[in-house]
């Protein structure tokens, strides 16, 4: 039988220290200035237990909710776009 667990509560057993970490061992974040590798980690598991079809354009559609700033600790003010989140999925390894 399936459980349920909130995405709230599956990003709580990942604290930030432990995805920073694997950032910096993994060089994540090179020449990055805003976008970093902890918030698209934090997208993507989100866009994956959020959406049955996960494409660019969900993600971006997802990234642009408060509720999913709020929950990953992002400002409300803060926004990317659509080629600069394009741009950082690809040149993660």
């Amino acid at each position: 039988m399936a459980t349920n667990i909130p995405v709230k509560t599956l990003l709580g057993y990942l604290p930030d220290s432990l995805i920073e970490r694997l950032s910096v061992e993994h060089n994540v974040d090179k020449q990055v200035k805003k976008l970093e590798g902890k918030i698209v980690f934090k997208l993507l598991l989100y866009g994956v237990l959020s959406s049955s079809q996960l494409s660019l354009n969900v993600l971006i559609s997802l990234f642009d909710k408060i509720g999913f700033r709020s929950l990953i600790g992002v400002d409300k003010d803060f926004t990317t776009k659509r080629n600069s989140l394009a741009d950082r999925l690809i040149s993660l390894n």
